[in-house]
């Protein structure tokens, strides 16, 4: 998305990440059993191009943020047995955000000076103490957990926009894309459709609204990504 609307978008339209809702527990439940495909598939749907485009963020290039998501999975998978939801004391998508991260730090450490490699481990608390200060400064901590978050706004603000463009028609869709992704103004759409400036401008109001509304649905879904 252009990033000047995304960012006025996402500023009228998204809550704090804090205040996302619980994955629900029947969901973690079912990640117990490895065999189970349809789970996994949506384990990947929901986390997957999260924890990619954090990894990106964060300075990994596209191979290595995808190395990131599997890893992250493996990590998560090897510990779901054992793994006791306790939605009062840390979130799912919290811990899965604690896996992903030290798999990143993992990645950048492999790329430190002294070519030292850190090997992934099962994403347990406390695990990565000690990485940060054998990394390069620009890939610290505080920029992971920066990326992480830009790319939870980034996500489920394109999720919000798949399921609007499910529900309104091409035109009005395009009209809003071209407004809001390739950033161009009214009166220019207006030149590239042949429409009055009236409906593109009453198009936008009307799906910037239903935009809110479908953000709102899926920050009240378990687990905030659909």
């Amino acid at each position: 998305m252009n990033a000047q609307n995304t960012a006025a978008l996402a500023a009228g339209a998204l809550a704090d990440p804090g205040g996302r809702a619980p994955t629900r527990s029947s969901f973690v439940v079912r990640l117990k059993d490895w065999g189970d495909q349809s789970i996994w598939e949506g384990f990947f749907q929901r986390y997957g191009r999260l924890v990619r485009q954090a990894a990106v963020r964060s300075g990994l290039s596209v191979e290595e943020a995808e190395d990131v998501v599997q890893e992250t999975a493996l990590s998560v998978a090897r510990k779901m047995p054992e793994f006791v939801y306790e939605r009062t004391r840390c979130s799912f998508e919290g811990w899965v955000r604690h896996v992903a991260r030290l798999r990143i730090i993992d990645q950048l450490r492999r790329r430190s000076p002294a070519g030292v490699s850190v090997e992934p481990g099962e994403g347990g608390e406390g695990e990565g103490e000690g990485v940060l200060e054998s990394i390069p400064d620009h890939a610290g901590a505080d920029q992971v957990d920066a990326a992480w978050q830009e790319a939870w706004r980034s996500n489920l603000l394109q999720t919000a926009m798949d399921r609007l463009q499910l529900k309104v028609s091409p035109e009005h869709f395009q009209i809003f894309h071209l407004i809001v992704v390739s950033g161009m103004s009214g009166p220019e759409v207006v030149r590239t459709l042949g429409l009055s400036l009236a409906k593109v401008y009453a198009v936008r109001h009307r799906l910037t609204r239903l935009l809110k509304q479908e953000v709102a649905k899926l920050q009240a879904t378990p687990g905030g990504l659909g």
